[in-house]
């Protein structure tokens, strides 16, 4: 199963998220875009929220590859997703947000 998120401002989409379940018990988020001109608004924030509520409500962890793209910020991104509850494993090319209620 598949999720896909959309994050909207008063004109437009901005950004989107992808999830992909890969087990009962794990979803990966896929990716992670937001508008290169519409970064820094808190969009990628709000998009990781929502992924992440979804994944606590569904009891799975959330993994993914952690592969920025060309210009992208790669210790503000992982910063991004350590400030919401992932752990670093695999080296640095993958992280981890365990759901401590299964």
């Amino acid at each position: 199963m598949r999720d896909l998120y959309i994050m909207r401002d008063a004109r437009s989409p901005v950004g989107y998220a992808s999830t992909e379940v890969a087990s009962s018990s794990m979803t990966v988020l896929t990716k992670l875009y937001v508008d290169p001109e519409k970064r820094n608004l808190g969009h990628g924030t709000a998009l990781l929220r929502l992924v992440c509520r979804d994944a606590d409500r569904e009891r799975r962890h959330l993994g993914l590859n952690f592969e920025p793209h060309s210009g992208m910020d790669r210790e503000r991104l992982k910063k991004l997703f350590l400030n919401h509850g992932f752990e670093l494993i695999a080296g640095e090319s993958a992280l981890l947000r365990v759901n401590h209620e299964r």
